[in-house]
């Protein structure tokens, strides 16, 4: 409920209530503010209590929204995965992934970490092998596997 609307139920109610209760004594003028002040502090605290409860419902939509979001842009980037790709097209996949990740670095920040590591120091993806078929096959291996790492850590950051 909208707090002014609130207020001015309450406004209305404690007028006329005040009009029947008000009569020439001092008694009952001091009955009068004393309800008048006790009305006004509920609904001072009603207004506060609902703006606290609106804030607060605001800040779990964003947060539901931004994982929505990126619960959307992982579904995007894991069935972009082809198995049988080539050595680029799992470069490829394990480069977007990184990027991903550390677009999302402040909500996943050890999880980014790590797949930097693996990125720069275990799959050596800015490394290409020389025209020898074992390096070659080698660095096939290395981009496949870390293409299902990267395909397996994303799965993994989907809410349930």
């Amino acid at each position: 409920m909208n707090p002014i609307v609130l207020i001015g139920i309450i406004g209305s109610i404690a007028s006329i209530v005040g009009l029947l209760i008000s009569a020439p004594s001092i008694k009952s003028k001091i009955t009068h503010v004393i309800y008048a002040l006790i009305l006004t502090t509920i609904t001072g605290a009603s207004v506060l209590f609902i703006q606290n409860i609106e804030k607060e419902r605001n800040q779990k939509d964003a947060e539901l929204k931004k994982l929505n979001s990126i619960d959307n842009r992982v579904n995007i980037i894991t069935e972009s995965y082809n198995t049988y790709g080539e050595v680029g097209d799992n470069r490829g996949f394990i480069l977007t992934s990184f990027a991903f990740l550390e677009k999302n670095k402040e909500t996943f920040p050890e999880t980014y970490e790590i797949a930097k590591e693996l990125v720069i120091n275990g799959l050596k993806v800015t490394e290409s092998a020389p025209d020898d078929n074992d390096t070659e096959w080698d660095e096939r291996k290395r981009m496949k596997d870390g293409a299902d790492a990267m395909l397996s850590l994303l799965k993994g950051l989907k809410s349930k």
